[in-house]
């Protein structure tokens, strides 16, 4: 099975930047080990700053559209919640199938998204209008 890796560039504006650690907080690798049942039983749980695996959504997932790489909208709202606060805005310049535009409706972020190539973005446009309808 091969593996992909994916960069995420997180930016913000001023002096002060948002990190919501809810959103980072994960499962501990080795449950079994009597240090970390100890972390759980006081309800602790690490931070997965390092690595998160998700699936790229397969060709007989429910949010599928046609574009050739699109990722899971449960990661995309997970990277929005623990980087932007509500009412934000996020920026996404490569804009795909237009997950981050639906994962920013789901969450109550505001959202500016660029795509050059004009289907992709005729799919994206699509995806986010027909949530925002719903």
């Amino acid at each position: 099975m091969r593996k992909g890796t994916r960069h995420w560039l997180w930016l913000s504006k001023g002096d002060t930047h948002y990190v919501d650690d809810a959103h980072l907080r994960g499962e501990y690798r080795n449950p079994h080990d009597r240090r970390i049942r100890e972390c759980i039983a006081r309800g602790e749980s690490p931070i997965d700053y390092d690595w998160w695996l998700y699936e790229q959504v397969s060709n007989r997932s429910r949010e599928k559209t046609a574009h050739p790489c699109q990722v899971p909208i449960a990661m995309i709202e997970r990277l929005i919640c623990a980087a932007c606060p509500e009412d934000g805005l996020v920026y996404d310049p490569f804009m795909g199938s237009g997950t981050t535009g639906e994962a920013c409706r789901r969450t109550g972020r505001h959202f500016i998204g660029c795509e050059i190539d004009r289907e992709y973005f005729e799919i994206a446009n699509k995806r986010i209008n027909k949530f925002a309808q719903e």
